[in-house]
């Protein structure tokens, strides 16, 4: 328990650590709160069992007799006492429910944060399924089944202890008594089911995984899928893992659920066996409170004792979702990468790999000059793609140095001066001109995208839509076409203005006509100097406009000028 609680405080953020302490302050007066209501209830439970002992009890310690006045006024007080309790509760739980879901909230901001600016070499090795439920399900899993739950133990446990002593003082044969048939039952029903909430603590993270995956394979296959024609497959597969998911998630609910009844059992003996008590001894008027109270007191014992065996299954069933977030090494800080490119951009005897077995570049060195247009040849598979992401920074070489403008590149982050196409061009949801701006909303200069826009033919495209740039796409749009979607990311990499371009096969959808009028305007570009393109492509018309070509074979890189 004691490593859990120590990777459970790793993950909530140090703003939100420092304010534990005020948290844990109103819970314990949230559940004084509770306590004093028990208290409260006592007069009137003795008045419910015996009126004659009631106004005994009012005539010895408050020195006045039972009148309907008097009733009136204390249901009053009690009412108006229920009335500002649960007033204040409601705005406690209010700000604990708020406290402990911002800390969901930054949890996945953190998560998200550590994604963008993380290792990529990492990221790559992450399936996506997993990504999207790291991200967004188990830091909500983290707060609603983890912290709710800590938190629940934490009050009820402080609750209990008080009952608990005043009781023993009060009446230490009974308290004991009943006490230990309470923790009896409660041991009992958590040890017979600590296997099984194990148990479903693995089954719910797996299946819960695999459905996700499924739903992405299906998303990401969808023509694939009707191409093969196995449309009936993918559902039944999806339909499978989900079932076992839903039916694990049944099953714990079940399990929470029914805690109550069979504490309920351990409960009513007790209370039986007080009330018999009461009604066959002769009892004086202090043990008549005593008794008052403690059936008070049993009575409240009921939900808390269930609320401590169904956390307790609540964190044990959950408790992957805390090992799984810790896997991930949160960045709170993270380093800029000021790189500038002003003159070259040196590799020397470069040696890359994704694992220790194989090797994908060796011993490659190459110059790049401000000006350049180099095109990259070579066969699919041969490390095209693994260079230019080392060259953009995202990857680090295993061996060897890059050197820019004769200074030491060490930083896994994206280099500032450069821009990177891929050649499966993204679009996201949202408009055009944020798809191009990339949501950076400062001061758009709409006369540099109106210029490539026509440099690039959209211009009449553009026109037609609906709210033209403000016309919003959906992820992966399938009403654009795959060579308007390359030409709007190409926009979007010229727009930030970069001294380094970076194509991995960026015109292979677009026509021969279209594909001569870009590569001329890049062209154009890099002979007056604005612009350096590195660009991958099997497609040999882009040798034309090339400076250099260079193919890369054996692992390393050979000049074909």
């Amino acid at each position: 328990m004691k490593i859990f609680l120590k990777k459970t405080l790793k993950l909530i953020p140090f703003e939100k650590k420092k304010r534990l302490p005020f948290f844990i302050s109103i819970s314990l007066l949230n559940t004084l709160l509770d306590f004093i209501s028990i208290t409260l209830l006592v007069p009137f439970i003795i008045l419910i069992f015996n009126k004659e002992k009631a106004e005994n009890l009012l005539n010895k310690f408050l020195l006045i007799e039972l009148t309907t006045s008097h009733l009136i006024i204390g249901l009053a007080g009690l009412l108006v006492f229920y009335v500002i309790k649960n007033y204040i509760q409601v705005k406690i739980l209010k700000m604990q429910s708020k406290f402990i879901y911002s800390i969901a909230t930054d949890l996945s901001k953190n998560l998200i944060n550590n994604f963008l600016f993380g290792d990529f070499e990492k990221q790559v090795k992450i399936d996506k399924g997993r990504l999207i439920r790291d991200f967004q399900k188990l830091p909500v899993v983290f707060a609603t089944h983890i912290l709710m739950p800590l938190y629940l133990l934490l009050s009820e446990i402080f609750i209990i202890v008080i009952v608990v002593i005043i009781s023993f003082i009060s009446a230490p044969i009974l308290s004991l008594l009943a006490f230990i048939l309470i923790i009896i039952g409660t041991l009992l029903i958590i040890l017979l089911r600590n296997k099984k909430t194990a148990f479903l603590n693995k089954a719910i993270a797996k299946s819960y995984k695999d459905s996700l995956n499924q739903m992405m394979n299906i998303f990401n296959g969808y023509i694939q899928i009707k191409s093969a024609k196995t449309e009936t497959q993918f559902k039944a597969k999806f339909n499978d893992v989900n079932k076992k998911n839903n039916t694990y998630i049944s099953m714990l609910n079940v399990f929470k659920q029914s805690n109550i009844k069979y504490l309920e059992i351990f409960i009513i003996s007790i209370v039986s066996f007080l009330a018999i008590y009461i009604h066959l001894n002769d009892t004086k008027v202090l043990d008549v409170v005593l008794l008052s109270f403690l059936i008070s007191a049993i009575i409240k014992l009921i939900p808390s004792f269930n609320k401590l065996i169904t956390s307790y299954i609540e964190i044990k069933a959950n408790q992957h979702a805390v090992d799984i977030l810790n896997e991930y090494n949160l960045i709170s800080n993270t380093t800029e990468n000021t790189a500038a490119f002003l003159d070259k951009i040196e590799l020397k005897n470069i040696r890359f790999s994704y694992d220790k077995k194989n090797t994908i570049i060796s011993n490659l060195s190459f110059q790049i000059n401000k000006g350049d247009f180099i095109a990259i040849t070579g066969n699919s598979g041969i490390g095209k793609t693994t260079l230019l992401r080392i060259l953009s920074g995202m990857l680090l070489p295993k061996e060897g140095q890059i050197l820019i403008d004769s200074i030491k590149s060490m930083s896994h982050q994206f280099n500032p001066f450069c821009s990177f196409v891929t050649q499966h061009s993204y679009l996201f949801h949202g408009t055009i001109i944020e798809n191009i701006t990339m949501l950076n909303k400062d001061s758009i200069d709409f006369d540099y995208i109106n210029n490539l826009l026509n440099k690039f033919e959209l211009t009449d495209w553009v026109e037609k839509l609906p709210n033209k740039l403000e016309t919003k796409i959906s992820l992966d749009s399938k009403t654009i076409s795959g060579g308007q979607k390359q030409r709007i990311a190409l926009i979007r990499a010229l727009y930030s203005k970069p001294k380094l371009l970076l194509l991995d096969e960026a015109t292979n959808q677009l026509d021969k006509q279209m594909e001569d009028k870009i590569l001329s305007y890049l062209k154009a570009l890099t002979d007056i100097g604005e612009l350096t393109v590195i660009a991958v492509s099997h497609n040999k018309n882009l040798i034309n406009y090339a400076k250099s070509n260079f193919n890369i074979e054996l692992n390393t890189i050979v000049n074909h000028e």
